[in-house]
């Protein structure tokens, strides 16, 4: 029987590939006579021939297919040649009745290739052609973060300092500048270790371990041709949390996908999951993944597993997140492990009495094959390829699809420019990508600063005023106030007229040497910090957008001399330790 089918098969191709001619019409049908005549399901479908084509490295190619004769219950495929990550930025979709072939090329694919197109009845090929492809170097190419990815986590009761390394890739630029964008915490630097590479290092001190949780690293990497690339990488720090505090912790329902479910690739594999806390959250959830098994299953160690910030899906507390394309082939199948992570913030001064809580940790299996298309705007991606449109532009909160005009189409939304994509290529698209996908952070880019600037550090500071209404904080740009006090004053800074829902806005005082002494970080439509000056010196306000937030704001200065009470020198004796 196996012997059979292979005879049919070969004699359904040669049919499908014979033109009509007379004589060879009657020598395929006596071809067919000596065969078992089980009948070939393709027909006479048979591929039209493709053009050569030719591409730029970082460009996406999309060839149509158009098939004589076609039946929609036949599909595709295609034999290419060994190239390292083809079938990552490969792809081929459609019926029998017509498709596309889709492609963008790495920079270790430049050549001449010949990729056999397959039309295929099950697992046997009815018809076949061949697609040439030159791929040329990119001729305009700007950098892209290869490293470090959106974040970590760090237990920082086994190391006390953070570490991480930086990487860029651009293919047409030997040398890229990295840098931070906003204000690093203090005490963090970010040191260049070569062309494209550069180190971070930190080691927090108890009073920022106390203020937050999560501090969102502004990164941008610029080749001084295009826009620079942006990344935010979140860290999140883990210690010790107080007992006995008021509130409830956040609850966590995973939604999808559940324990031992196999899950297609669609520009990676979809979490879904549902928080919610009695007093609402500031942060978005986090995604821990991993493909490796933890030591302990019941009590996995997150510092080992990928990061990922949840988005919104709903107003009613919905998240989703993609655990990124993991390369496999199809056929293939991949174990992944995941959990849901969740702090509230029923602490607004700090961290010491806000909820965590971890999801139990889910086993689903990743499916192998490619993923062509299928996602709309917005939604995020991993590969050009995984969109809709054929874009997926970076952004600083993590790449999203966005629709293309450089084929006359109008922008609904933001307007027409060029935009980078996770490839590293240039195309034509709507954004920015905040301005289209409202909630992706990072500001609108038509924010005007106000008339205190440059007060964007401690040393450019602005002289306080007892109050004023006409401040502004841009996406990533501190204010910083001077308020000078004699001892045993207490100093109170008040930021309100602002509207929490279009750009969350927090303040804190800050010692010459940037020790935060006093933080309000809340969701409501005020902040307020008080701090009594133990010696005659100076304190600064720091105003600050939450990640990346812009709004317009107020602020009050009210000083008390010899108002408050002071430690005595046995400080700092506050704890058992």
């Amino acid at each position: 029987m196996a012997l059979g089918w292979s005879v049919l098969r070969s004699s359904c191709e040669i049919m499908a590939q014979l033109d009509t001619s007379p004589i060879r019409f009657l020598v395929a049908v006596a071809f067919l006579f000596l065969t078992p005549t089980f009948g070939c399901a393709g027909g006479g479908a048979a591929i039209e021939s493709i053009p050569p084509q030719d591409i730029a490295v970082l460009e996406t190619l999309r060839v149509p297919l158009r098939v004589n004769d076609g039946n929609p219950s036949l599909g595709w495929g295609f034999v290419a040649p060994e190239l390292p990550g083809f079938e990552r930025t490969a792809s081929i979709s459609g019926n029998g009745t017509g498709g596309q072939f889709q492609w963008s090329p790495l920079a270790s694919h430049v050549g001449t290739h010949e990729i056999e197109i397959q039309l295929l009845n099950g697992d046997s090929v009815v018809h076949s052609r061949n697609l040439v492809v030159t791929v040329r170097p990119a001729s305009d190419a700007a950098p892209i973060f290869i490293s470090p990815g959106a974040g970590r986590t760090y237990d920082l009761e086994r190391d006390r300092c953070v570490k991480f390394d930086v990487e860029v890739r651009d293919e047409d630029t030997p040398n890229v500048t990295i840098r931070t964008r906003g204000t690093l915490p203090e005490g963090a630097v970010l040191t260049s270790t070569g062309s494209k590479q550069a180190e971070f290092e930190w080691c927090p001190e108890p009073d920022q371990v106390a203020a937050t949780e999560r501090w969102t690293i502004g990164l941008e990497a610029d080749d001084m041709s295009h826009e620079p690339t942006a990344l935010n990488f979140v860290i999140v720090l883990r210690s010790g949390t107080k007992e006995g505090c008021p509130g409830a912790a956040p609850t966590i329902d995973v939604l999808a996908p559940h324990e031992g479910a196999r899950v297609d690739n669609r520009g990676g594999y979809l979490i879904e999951a549902r928080v919610g806390d009695d007093m609402g959250l500031r942060d978005a959830p986090l995604l821990y993944y991993s493909t490796a098994m933890p030591d302990d299953p019941t009590k996995p160690d997150i510092t080992e597993f990928e990061q990922l910030p949840f988005s919104d899906d709903d107003d009613d507390g919905s998240y989703r997140a993609r655990v990124p394309n993991l390369g496999l082939e199809e056929g293939e199948d991949q174990e992944v492990f995941f959990l849901v992570s969740a702090t509230d913030n029923d602490d607004p001064t700090g961290t010491l009495c806000d909820h965590r809580i971890d999801s139990p940790l889910v086993t689903f299996i990743a499916l192998g094959g490619s993923s062509a298309g299928g996602l709309g705007t917005c939604e995020t991606c991993t590969s050009s390829s995984d969109c809709d449109s054929g874009l997926c532009a970076t952004a600083a909160t993590g790449a999203r699809c966005i629709p293309r005009c450089d084929g006359g189409e109008s922008c609904a939304e933001g307007s027409c420019g060029s935009r980078t994509s996770v490839e590293g290529g240039i195309s034509q698209g709507c954004g920015p990508v905040g301005a289209v996908c409202d909630g992706t952070g990072g500001g609108s880019g038509s924010c005007t600063d106000d008339g205190y600037e440059e007060n964007d550090s401690i040393s450019g500071a602005a002289a306080s005023v007892p109050s004023f209404s006409d401040g502004q904080i841009c996406a990533n740009d501190d204010d910083f106030y001077r308020i000078a006090a004699s001892t045993g004053t207490d100093v109170t800074v008040t930021v309100d007229g602002f509207i929490h829902s279009e750009g969350d806005l927090d303040v804190q005082l800050l010692s010459r040497t940037g020790t935060i002494l006093a933080s309000s970080a809340g969701v409501t439509n005020s902040e307020s910090v008080s701090y009594c000056v133990p010696s005659a010196d100076e304190v600064f306000a720091r105003v600050s957008g939450f990640l990346g937030d812009e709004n317009s704001y107020s602020m009050r200065v009210s000083t008390a001399p010899g108002t408050c009470c002071l430690d005595d020198t046995g400080e700092d004796d506050d704890t058992r330790a």
